[in-house]
């Protein structure tokens, strides 16, 4: 038993090392002092905090939440027949004397749907959340018919999402549990089942943390790099002592500081600016690109959100196309999504639409030629024009000047100034 008993021990003796070299092999490294003061500052990578801090995350964000809280949504009543597009709100039919119309007493979720929130701070802080995959809020508030009225938004994170065995979805805001049917949640590229949606800041996770590092490292060459900024070269001065270097730089830098006066150097002193290499310079490049893959991803054009394309290039006679092409390919969807979800939140027979004309705003010229093409086609009365304008209706006395002015083909065609040079 000894014999057998001292093999055992001498066994287990030789594989301790072992067995201790792999467990240090699962520990997780230390991380650096810095990065760990900036992690908690900003949170860790993938954070939603922490993409935010990319430049072109919050422009192509930013951008597309500002453009939905400029725009005013608007309740309309379905006419008699037929459905419009693209969402009829519950359905039914409606019973007005004006069907069809825009409803001359709009509804409160459309004006102040949270008590700090006008529409336009709500749209902007709902659309933040989707990128997110999540807008959620507690319905604090009804109208008299029942519908919400007003719509407290939470942070996505904060929320807790599940299905219950009986089918139904259970929701917890910071660990409290929600009454049913007091949670309002709406989810944006969701697949088949799921009921969260899916962030697009997760799909673009890569080129994101892609351009945090390069913009980390280019900070820290230029800040904590071990590299001096610039140089003091004397070929023709014998070794000197730390001493006298130090005395050398220290005159050198009280003659310059907060001076911009041209410097001065004798005795064979020469001053060399230490510059980028090219191969740090690549940075730049792969900042670039970082900023173009967050914007495909975002689909929007890097030219908005001033990322620069090699070999593109912007003219006045196509801002108004550009304009259109961001409407049509980045926004559209934007504004159809939040349509049907507004439109949700009213009683049947009526749904909701968005006034686009804050992205439609063309130059003055082009402006006034549809005003004169759709008063004198008959499609607007010219009051309904000069409202558009912001303009009240005429007095008696203008319509008096108006009618005074000789027609068009009257008066004598315009000739331009003769120039003398």
């Amino acid at each position: 038993m000894g014999v057998f008993g001292g093999t055992r021990e001498r066994a287990a003796q030789r594989r301790a090392p072992e067995q201790r070299i792999a467990q240090l092999a699962f520990i997780e490294p230390p991380i650096g002092a810095t990065i760990q003061a900036v992690q908690d500052i900003y949170g860790r990578p993938g954070a939603p905090a922490a993409n935010m801090r990319h430049s072109a995350v919050w422009a192509c964000q930013d951008l597309i939440s500002s453009m939905m809280s400029m725009l005013q949504p608007w309740a309309f009543e379905l006419p008699l027949s037929g459905v419009p597009t693209p969402n009829p709100g519950q359905g039914g039919t409606g019973q007005t004397e004006e069907p069809g119309v825009k409803l001359r007493r709009q509804p409160q979720v459309l004006n102040e749907p949270a008590a700090s929130y006008d529409i336009g701070d709500w749209l902007y802080a709902g659309t933040m959340s989707l990128f997110r995959g999540d807008v959620i809020g507690q319905k604090v508030a009804a109208d008299p018919m029942g519908y919400p009225a007003q719509i407290e938004l939470a942070d996505p994170g904060q929320v807790a999402v599940r299905q219950k065995p009986d089918g139904t979805i259970g929701y917890k805001i910071r660990g409290q549990d929600q009454a049913p049917g007091s949670v309002w949640h709406r989810a944006v590229f969701r697949g088949p089942g799921d009921i969260r949606g899916a962030s697009i800041m997760d799909f673009a996770r890569r080129a994101i943390q892609m351009g945090l590092n390069a913009e980390q490292f280019i900070n820290g060459f230029f800040e904590e790099g071990a590299h001096p900024s610039a140089l003091l070269l004397n070929d023709s001065t014998a070794q000197m002592s730390q001493k006298d270097a130090t005395a050398i730089k220290q005159k050198f830098m009280a003659a310059v500081h907060n001076s911009r006066e041209p410097a001065v150097l004798t005795g064979g002193w020469k001053y060399e600016q230490v510059q980028v290499s090219p191969t740090d310079s690549q940075f730049l490049g792969t900042l670039s690109q970082s900023d173009l893959m967050v914007c495909r991803f975002h689909r929007v054009p890097p030219d908005i959100v001033a990322v620069a394309i090699t070999g593109s290039s912007i003219t006045y006679a196509n801002v108004e196309q550009r304009g259109l092409d961001f409407l049509t390919y980045c926004m559209q969807r934007w504004i159809t999504w939040w349509e049907r979800k507004l439109g949700n939140l009213l009683p049947p027979g009526q749904y909701v639409k968005f006034d686009l004309s804050p992205l439609l705003r063309t130059d003055i010229l082009t402006r006034w030629v549809v005003n004169y093409t759709q008063a004198t086609s008959r499609l607007m009365a010219p009051s309904e024009v000069r409202a558009g304008e912001d303009l009240p209706p005429l007095t008696d006395e203008q319509k008096a000047e108006i009618a005074a002015i000789p027609p068009m083909d009257a008066l004598p065609p315009l000739k331009p100034p003769r120039m003398t040079l």
